[in-house]
């Protein structure tokens, strides 16, 4: 708020590094987290109800 021209260079800078440096723990972490998802939602766990019994 106080400079978001410095701010925006900072976040650009950080963003192009993690991009260069993680890029592929990026991937490789949406990819376990959508395996896992899939993995619940088709196991039996996948039917149990998160509300209440009317819902």
């Amino acid at each position: 708020m106080l400079a978001p021209s410095n701010a925006s260079s900072v976040m650009q800078s950080v963003v192009t590094w993690i991009a260069t440096n993680l890029g592929w723990y990026y991937v490789v972490t949406v990819v376990a987290v959508i395996v896992f998802i899939l993995w619940v939602a088709l196991s039996k766990e996948g039917k149990v109800r998160l509300g209440p019994d009317h819902s």
